[in-house]
């Protein structure tokens, strides 16, 4: 479960308008002890042009739902550089089972 802080963006506390606004967001990697003591690995900052902002804080598990979603639904550029940056982190053995994977699903849908 995502945390929020609870200073919402449109200025008032315990104002849920359903209406978009317009923000810029951000996301930072956590480490402090609160953090880590909720299992709180990203944040995210969504910040209006009059400065009231918001942090969403984010859990591994947030991530590995919303992740593949938000990867699915970007431009091919932002696909490829994601990829790119994930598979520099992995060791031999998870790549080489990764590439084989990637290569299988490939295959089966051709």
């Amino acid at each position: 479960m995502a945390l929020i802080t609870n200073q919402w963006l449109k200025g008032e506390k315990n104002c849920y308008s359903y209406s978009p606004i317009k923000v810029s967001t951000e996301v930072e990697e956590t480490s402090d002890k609160w953090s880590t003591e909720n299992l709180v690995v990203a944040r995210l900052y969504l910040s209006k042009e009059n400065g009231n902002h918001q942090y969403i804080f984010l859990t591994q598990d947030d991530l590995a739902n919303l992740l593949p979603s938000l990867v699915f639904l970007s431009d091919e550029t932002t696909q490829i550089k994601t990829a790119l940056n994930a598979i520099k982190k992995l060791s031999n053995i998870p790549l080489l089972e990764f590439m084989t994977e990637a290569f299988s699903t490939r295959a089966k849908s051709k």
